[in-house]
């Protein structure tokens, strides 16, 4: 074996082995390091800067707004107007069209698209402060100030239908007195004018 020329004594001594081997396992163990490493150019810790603080803090005011203005939605249902008579003293019934709009109103929950948009604003807002973990969380919370505005507003408009009613329920009530006296009056005149 010594009398080849291609014997390289360094192949076969232990040591030489042994700071191969060392040098071979750091070199992959670098390569391993390195590609984990970020891109260059991308810092792993996003700076918060004033831009992004005032670019956030007006979508989370946008998104507060969005919620409010949809609590704060009525049915606009309009109150029957106040009892009319005639020249003659007769009561005129007006309520028909008011109680129709009312009992037809039906209060509305937060829309599929109302909910879209309120997950896309907080999305947005979260990944302007922090890209990933802040864009799921802003959505999420987006979302839910979509639900939250909706909720309320069917609470508020489900109050406004039944405060309507009743409302035209008593001016029913008005009316249907104000018909019998008048029709009581109407009976007292029959009578007196057959009298004489």
């Amino acid at each position: 074996m010594h009398g080849t020329p291609y014997f390289l004594p360094q192949l076969y001594d232990p040591e030489a082995i042994r700071a191969r081997a060392i040098a071979n396992a750091q070199a992959r163990m670098q390569q391993t390091i390195d590609s984990y490493k970020a891109p260059q150019g991308f810092t792993q810790t996003p700076r918060f800067d004033l831009n992004t603080g005032v670019t956030a803090g007006l979508g989370a005011l946008s998104l507060a707004s969005q919620g409010i203005g949809m609590a704060n939605e009525t049915l606009g249902l309009r109150d029957a107007p106040a009892q009319q008579y005639t020249p003659g003293v007769r009561p005129m019934y007006g309520l028909g069209q008011s109680y129709n709009e009312a009992s037809a109103a039906k209060p509305q929950g937060a829309t599929g698209g109302e909910i879209l948009s309120g997950v896309g604003q907080g999305a947005s807002i979260g990944t302007s402060i922090l890209p990933g973990i802040g864009t799921a969380v802003g959505s999420v919370l987006g979302g839910l100030t979509s639900l939250i505005g909706g909720g309320i507003r069917k609470r508020r408009q489900q109050r406004e239908r039944s405060q309507a009613l009743r409302r035209l329920g008593a001016q029913q009530a008005d009316y249907n007195q104000a018909s019998s006296t008048y029709a009581q009056r109407q009976n007292m005149l029959e009578d007196y004018y057959d009298s004489l």
